[in-house]
């Protein structure tokens, strides 16, 4: 069974005080079968801003391993990275700006149907 992405609306919020409006992506990946790979798959086309936080959550049943990556629209890597456990990608020294969408691709598990809650977080 091929690995899949079930993909909620977006969520807009903001912080107190602040004008800058932030939004939320939440998918979650499941692979189907211990090498199921998700490869780059639209997560929005109508969604542009700076990529502000990339959050990874095992569920009930934990990957051993997963490699994330997020890429523009143009194909340009944003921020990827090899998780062993709940955790978040490495965007420190980085303002990713993205516009017109995003993808995301999946790899490296290899525990039969392991799942992931994948939060990314932008503003604009």
């Amino acid at each position: 069974m091929a690995a899949t992405l079930t993909q909620s609306d977006i969520v807009e919020g903001s912080h107190i005080g602040a004008t800058t409006k932030l939004f939320k992506k939440v998918v979650v990946y499941s692979a189907g079968n211990p090498t199921a790979a998700l490869s780059d798959t639209s997560i929005g086309t109508d969604i542009s801003g700076f990529l502000s936080a990339v959050r990874v959550l095992p569920g009930s049943t934990a990957f051993d391993s997963l490699l994330v990556t997020v890429k523009d629209s143009n194909g340009n890597t944003l921020v990827a990275g090899t998780l062993t456990g709940a955790g978040e990608l490495d965007l420190e020294g980085k303002t990713p700006l993205f516009i017109n969408g995003m993808t995301i691709a999946c790899s490296g598990n290899s525990t039969n149907s392991a799942t992931a809650t994948i939060t990314i977080t932008y503003f604009n």
